[in-house]
């Protein structure tokens, strides 16, 4: 698809974690909430016990990632749901076969949910961190590499003093900007991304880094890729719910980017 960037916020990090194999061994069910989980799994040396129990997922591309390495899935919910839904979703449903059960939520260090508070009195449930997410250190050193292209063609382009003193305004902005700790937001965001700009999120720590480094512009639109990032986006924002579904968001994504611009910046709240 044309006009599409992938800017890499976070770099997963897998953790070398412990785990007592009889512990394991005595796990009755693993709940996984995301990909990254299974990726560390798969690397440890009890990989094949793990996947000796079935799983509680969330998510489509959680469950066929577990799938995929030979695991079996007990309940994925139909639609997207964030961990407080799905904590009640399992005590609703799943009460009869967890209750008492040992299970081992397998997640990364930041958790939206706090699933171990909200299953305590249902099932004998323990969290293990096996990898974390962290902002990404090449962030604004990529930022500087995209600037020094449009420096680049900025340059060939000047054909009056005017416009060279213009250019050389504009480069030692640039220069500030990328050599900065704190990088000036508001002029990232005009030189970066341009006005009715589309974001598709996976996660809340995606959009909480995003606007750690770039004013947000009202005439943008924010979809998330579930119910927990949805949520963490500021109220005032034009918004987008894609619940799980990135091919869908990138469609839709295209076709709003092909559509009528948003001339009235309206409000959109809604999911699809």
């Amino acid at each position: 698809m044309e006009n599409v960037c992938v800017l890499n916020l976070l770099q997963i990090q897998t953790i070398d974690f412990y785990i007592d194999k009889e512990f394991l061994e005595s796990i009755d069910y693993i709940l996984l909430t995301s990909k990254n989980a299974i990726k560390s799994i798969m690397q440890h040396k009890y990989a094949q016990i793990f996947l000796q129990k079935k799983a509680i997922v969330i998510g489509e591309i959680t469950k066929k990632k577990w799938e995929r390495e030979g695991g079996q899935v007990l309940f994925c919910p139909d639609d997207s749901c964030n961990g407080e839904q799905l904590a009640m979703l399992m005590i609703e449903t799943l009460s009869d076969i967890i209750h008492n059960k040992n299970i081992l939520y397998v997640c990364g260090r930041d958790k939206a949910t706090d699933l171990v508070r909200l299953l305590r009195n249902e099932c004998n449930i323990t969290d293990l961190i096996v990898y974390e997410s962290n902002e990404n250190i090449k962030l604004l050193e990529n930022i500087q590499s995209s600037f020094a292209f449009k420096k680049h063609n900025m340059a060939l382009q000047q054909t009056s003093e005017d416009s060279l003193m213009s250019y050389q305004h504009h480069n030692n902005k640039l220069h500030t900007m990328t050599t900065d700790s704190n990088p000036d937001a508001q002029a990232l965001e005009n030189i970066a991304f341009p006005n009715e700009s589309i974001f598709i999120f996976g996660s809340p720590k995606h959009y909480q880094i995003f606007k750690k480094y770039f004013h947000w512009n009202q005439t943008w639109l924010a979809i998330s890729l579930g119910n927990t990032t949805f949520q963490a986006f500021d109220e005032n924002i034009r918004k987008l719910n894609a619940k799980g579904n990135f091919e869908k968001a990138l469609q839709v994504a295209h076709a709003i980017n092909n559509d009528t611009p948003m001339q009235n910046n309206n409000p959109l709240l809604h999911d699809f």
